[in-house]
């Protein structure tokens, strides 16, 4: 009785394949695979496949329930004292170094590529399916190929077919394995020294979309780097969320040498192709891939040097639509070097507790893509408009029912030297809240400027 799965025929169809591509006709090696090869992503989406069919739960460090995952157990083996080769032990530590994958799926996935590419592969294959009673303890053997008697021995047989192969893989193009299979193009650009690059990222899931190229910038002469591109390392240091308001700092660091760039392509530079992952990441900023360019990048209203991101704009500064919350304006008050979210209860009792108090001004208050902008109701003037990288904090007052208020700093948050709380009130308390979630929601599409 003959013993088969359809995921074991479709990753035996793809190795197929790679074999009759990469090798000629007379057996001897033809042509390594690259990550250009389409039949590569293909075998490796087939294979994570088999290797997911039938995990168990798992506990977490905390007694949790969760998933089961490939890479715990991948990881699990990659120790000598377990059995494991040298090269597949320094594939596993190599992976849990990597900055640029920050998932499990991200993490197995640059593992079997770094196997791949430095031939260890059918070891860790090898060490669960001969050892069954390690492997009952991450599948079930009724419904999985790992765990499964005849077909985790049909499987060890397609990894040793692998191993056939020459795999010339780029394991540092790891910045989307969390997302997907697919290798993005990635260019690397080396600058002269200087203050500043000219390019605006938003950070997007961790990852730093370029949504602004100053017309003449140093980034901008390139010509090779496009609106919608990812910055992936800045100067040797990988781009993620927590770089935040640190990008100019990474260049600081560098100051009189040549700047370093990383870019990953969000349409491949030959063909035109666009990447679909990137393009993904587009739509969750709220920005339509063929309208990016047309975001705007606003400075405070009240300052005479204009932004070398900021389109022509109408110069009336009067309100044509209504938008906005309708609230009263309180007054502001200086809170000093620091923009903490505790400074806001300070500053409304400061208010409350002034010999002269300014009556209640009728406002009204826009949170829109890249600032909030407070508008006169009564002139439809605008009063103040702040970007969300000088914003710091916002909150409502446990003392003061129906206050709440946003303290910005008068540049970026990361190099402001003065804060300043601007309070506002209404009675209703769910106003309040939908006003500051607005805010605090900005606070993730805030650009910054390296």
């Amino acid at each position: 009785m003959s013993v088969s799965d359809p995921l074991i025929k479709e990753l035996k169809g793809h190795l197929r394949t790679l074999i009759e591509k990469h090798f000629g006709s007379d057996g001897t090696k033809k042509t390594p695979v690259t990550d250009e090869s389409e039949e590569l992503v293909k075998f490796c989406e087939s294979l994570e496949k088999v290797l997911s069919k039938g995990l168990k739960p798992q506990l977490s460090p905390l007694g949790f329930g969760r998933e089961g995952d490939v890479w715990t157990w991948m990881s699990f083996f990659g120790d000598q004292r377990k059995g494991a080769t040298f090269g597949y032990e320094y594939a596993v530590s190599s992976v849990k170094k990597d900055s640029k994958v920050s998932s499990n799926i991200g993490r197995m996935r640059l593992l079997i590529r770094t196997c791949l590419s430095h031939h260890c592969l059918f070891k860790p294959i090898e060490m669960i399916v001969s050892n069954q009673q390690l492997a009952s303890r991450w599948y079930h053997s009724t419904n999985s190929i790992v765990a499964h008697e005849i077909l985790g021995e049909i499987l060890l047989s397609v990894m040793h077919q692998v191993g056939q192969l020459v795999f010339h893989l780029d394991i540092t193009n790891s910045f989307f394995l969390d997302e997907s299979w697919l290798i993005p193009p990635r260019q690397k650009f080396e600058f002269v020294p200087s203050k500043e690059l000219g390019i605006c990222v938003i950070f997007v899931r961790g990852k730093g979309v370029i949504v602004g190229l100053r017309e003449y910038g140093v980034a901008a002469e390139n010509e090779s780097i496009s609106i919608g591109d990812v910055l992936e390392e800045l100067n040797g240091e990988v781009v993620l969320g927590t770089m935040k308001g640190r990008l100019s700092t990474a260049l600081r660091r560098n100051i009189g040498q040549p700047s370093t760039l990383s870019i990953i392509k969000a349409n491949h530079p030959d063909s035109g192709k666009p990447y679909p992952p990137l393009q993904f990441l587009k739509r969750l900023a709220n920005a339509d891939p063929s309208e990016l360019e047309r975001l705007q990048f606003s400075t405070t209203t009240n300052s005479d040097k204009k932004s070398p991101y900021l389109k022509p704009a109408n110069d009336s500064f009067m309100v044509t639509k209504g938008t906005g919350y309708p609230v009263m304006y309180a007054g502001s008050v200086p809170v000093g070097a620091k923009g903490d979210f505790s400074l806001v209860e300070t500053a409304v009792e400061t208010i409350f507790k002034a010999e002269e108090r300014s009556p209640l001004q009728p406002v009204l208050l826009e949170c829109q893509e890249m600032n909030v902008r407070v508008v006169n109701q009564s002139s439809g003037k605008t009063l103040m408009r702040h970007t969300f990288m000088q914003i710091s904090s916002c909150g409502s007052s446990y003392e003061r029912e129906g206050y709440f208020g946003y303290i910005a700093g008068d540049e970026s948050c990361n190099i402001a030297k003065e804060f300043t709380c601007h309070v506002f009130y209404w009675k209703d308390d769910e106003r309040v809240n939908v006003i500051l979630n607005s805010i605090a929601q900005g606070f993730q599409r805030t650009h910054y400027v390296v």
